[in-house]
């Protein structure tokens, strides 16, 4: 059996992100795993601090590269999530994964064996698909919000207000549920071979919380103010 640890809403580049203090413990969970697993939301592009987007999306895509040459006997899987599902960022990753084999890209959702990761965002009252796309589509097309609705934001997080708003929005049991209901929908053969699900979205970490016979995780987030909670996982080669 082979190790992996998969985690979720780094927002990295958004001034709320506190990723770049959790660097140092990436890296030393990545050196000892056979895979991770960015499960959306790595990058924030409609909140970046960067000069543009199309600019945070090249710092992305070579944030990703580099990761994976200084980590070359790991494999990277990319799963997109709301912040970063941007049309460009999708063909960057088409074009980083043509040249880098450790790379690879997921636009909804990875399956492997018996493991489901999703980025989670369908959990929301958007869960039908048509509502999720048109939900969705914003976050696709979106600039830059401006310099003082950042700012707001990001008070808002270091005095846990949006913390405290998202545990009661989305405790375990709301948020499984309704990450179970759309892949119910949008894929039900796949999610009758799933035993443990991996998502993040909510900010609200959990582990092996039991919902219809599957065991569900969240991973957290590098948010200030909220947890960071990457989860391992071991699979078969």
């Amino acid at each position: 059996m082979k190790q992996g640890v998969v985690v979720s809403d780094l927002h990295m580049f958004a001034r709320r992100s506190n990723a770049h203090e959790m660097m140092s413990q990436i890296g030393d969970l990545i050196a000892k795993s056979d895979m991770l697993v960015l499960n959306g939301d790595t990058f924030d592009f409609r909140w970046t601090t960067l000069p543009s987007v199309d600019y945070t999306i090249k710092e992305a895509v070579g944030w990703i590269d580099g990761l994976s040459k200084s980590f070359p006997n790991c494999q990277i899987q990319v799963v997109c999530g709301n912040h970063d599902c941007r049309g460009e960022y999708l063909s960057a990753l088409e074009d980083l994964a043509a040249k880098n084999a450790s790379v690879s890209w997921y636009e909804h959702f990875m399956f492997m064996h018996n493991l489901l990761f999703l980025h989670g965002d369908c959990d929301t009252r958007h869960t039908k698909v048509d509502k999720f796309v048109h939900w969705s589509e914003p976050y696709e097309t979106s600039k830059k919000v401006s310099h003082v609705l950042a700012l707001a934001y990001d008070q808002a997080n270091k005095t846990g207000l949006t913390g405290l708003a998202q545990r009661l929005a989305s405790p375990p049991h709301k948020a499984s549920k309704k990450v179970f209901s759309y892949m119910s929908e949008t894929a039900p053969d796949i999610l009758e071979n799933v035993e443990h699900v991996y998502f993040g979205h909510s900010h609200v970490p959990f582990s092996n919380y039991e919902y219809n016979g599957l065991y569900f995780h969240n991973t957290g987030c590098a948010v200030s103010s909220m947890e960071f909670n990457p989860i391992h996982f071991r699979y078969e080669a």
